[in-house]
């Protein structure tokens, strides 16, 4: 059984995994397949999300990481 993917979860493998990277993408859109994604790969997903270009308010970034919790998706 593999580590639970969640607030902590590096960027690259969020962006690797289709049903992540789309949950993602619901919250922010179009921020898994930016071409500047790359950047931040190594950063986990909460702080991503945090930044300001993200646009993401903070009760959607609660939300996003909720629902990825809850989808039981693995690394």
């Amino acid at each position: 059984m593999g580590k639970a993917i969640g607030r902590s979860t590096k960027m690259k493998v969020i962006c690797e995994n289709p049903e992540a990277a789309a949950i993602v993408d619901k919250y922010c859109p179009g921020l898994t397949t930016s071409p500047q994604i790359s950047q931040a790969y190594a950063l986990p997903l909460k702080l991503t999300l945090s930044f300001k270009e993200c646009g993401v308010s903070k009760e959607d970034q609660k939300a996003c990481v909720a629902e990825l919790e809850a989808a039981g998706l693995e690394e």
